[in-house]
């Protein structure tokens, strides 16, 4: 191969040019925001069914921005009132890389996007069972 060939493939190689750090964590963020909204929109999808307990009056409500801003992601409409439910998401099956909560008032849910309608309810149930419980109580 002569020389000019191979300078015009190195001069080729170096035109490639890769993504900065920057550029990579945000669009993994991006798309950890994407995941997240999934997330959120199956837990509602989850509750637009018939056959849930009695004291689920209206199924669930997405947060308002406001709402999203303190932590919230949807509501669960109850007999009490409304609960709210942070939804953590995963595209893995485990949760071992669970974030530390930042408010322990609001129940958390963790979910990944193939779970099914009864899955992700009973998880929903399974936090919001204690916090209801303990609004009757008082």
């Amino acid at each position: 191969m002569s020389r000019t060939k191979r300078q015009s493939k190195s001069k080729k190689r170096q035109l490639v040019k890769l993504p900065t750090r920057e550029q990579l964590l945000r669009d993994q963020g991006q798309i950890g925001q994407r995941i997240g909204k999934a997330g959120e929109r199956r837990v509602i999808k989850a509750f637009c069914v018939p056959g849930t307990p009695e004291w689920v009056l209206k199924s669930v409500r997405p947060a308002t921005p406001e709402e999203d801003a303190q932590g919230v992601d949807v509501f669960l409409r109850t007999d009490v009132g409304e609960i709210p439910i942070q939804v953590k998401t995963s595209v893995k099956n485990d949760h071992e890389t669970r974030v530390e909560d930042t408010n322990k008032d609001i129940p958390h849910v963790y979910l990944t996007l193939r779970e099914s309608d009864a899955e992700v309810r009973q998880k929903v149930y399974r936090v919001a069972v204690p916090k209801r419980s303990s609004t009757i109580q008082i």
